[in-house]
């Protein structure tokens, strides 16, 4: 995704899911999950992260049955808009934002 990314962008982690990135600039946070683009400060990745961390720790609640096929959904702010993984992409998101959150605060450690 990011191949070509410029010099004012880190990519913090990326996996077959999708890629999370931070502008060097402005320090914004862009998580690309397929065809969805979430840019955001780090304030509100670190609430995305626990949010995500909450629904892993109690999966059980959030798993539904779909035409035979267990889903993680996940609320948006958005009224009628949620978010919907299959156990193995949820457990790739789960993934990249524990990677990412690393490599934020490995980036912090050297500046």
């Amino acid at each position: 995704m990011f191949d070509h990314h410029t010099e004012n962008e880190r990519i913090l982690h990326q996996n077959k899911l999708g890629t999370i990135a931070q502008c060097l600039s402005c320090e914004k946070i862009s998580i690309i999950v397929n065809n969805l683009n979430y840019v955001c400060n780090e304030q509100e990745y670190d609430e995305l992260f626990k949010l995500v961390e909450n629904i892993d720790h109690n999966l059980e609640d959030y798993i539904c049955d779909i035409m035979g096929v267990n889903y993680v959904i996940i609320n948006t702010p958005i009224d009628k808009v949620n978010l919907i993984f299959n156990l193995n992409e949820f457990e790739n998101l789960t993934e990249l934002l524990n990677q990412s959150k690393y490599m934020l605060e490995v980036h912090k450690l050297f500046h």
